[in-house]
């Protein structure tokens, strides 16, 4: 099946959403928000002001009704994100802390902490791997971005060259 529908302009947006009977009070505002949030983003918000049949909202349905349920969601989801990642954070710091505790800083090393010791190793390899990497990178920014000193640019002297 071939996709027919043009795009429209905001304009076109919004004389859209008036004909299928949305009230829009302050067009300008909703020309912004449609601007940066768009139409289809916020589309999925009009359903349950809908009749899905005739595609008419329901009486007395304003824009600023369906931005605020977008803008409520939109909340709802930085709160259950910063959430998450609380826990995750918390659940991570006792991921390590509790066997440190137990089996001391290095426990991830001695082998009778683990049944499967060939798992242990590959882990230690990919752990050295990571750290090394990071440690490159840390090197390249840290020279990159330190200031240096203007005797570090400088060109040696012969005598010094052979030192």
């Amino acid at each position: 099946m071939k996709y027919t529908k043009p795009p429209l302009t905001i304009s076109d947006q919004i004389k859209l959403l008036e004909s299928r009977g949305l009230i829009i009070s302050h067009k300008t505002k909703a020309e912004k928000y449609l601007a940066n949030i768009s139409y289809y983003r916020l589309s999925a918000y009009m359903y349950s002001f809908k009749d899905l049949v005739t595609d008419e909202f329901a009486d007395g349905t304003t824009f600023e009704k369906v931005l605020d349920l977008y803008l409520f969601d939109r909340e709802l989801r930085l709160l259950i994100f910063d959430a998450i990642e609380r826990i995750e954070i918390a659940f991570r710091t006792q991921l390590i802390y509790q066997p440190a505790m137990i089996g001391g800083a290095f426990w991830f090393r001695d082998a009778s902490n683990f049944d499967d010791i060939a798992r242990m190793n590959e882990h230690n390899y990919q752990l050295e791997n990571e750290v090394s990497t990071q440690a490159k990178v840390m090197k390249h920014f840290a020279f990159v971005q330190s200031p240096r000193p203007a005797r570090v640019f400088r060109q040696r002297s012969a005598a010094e060259q052979t030192n």
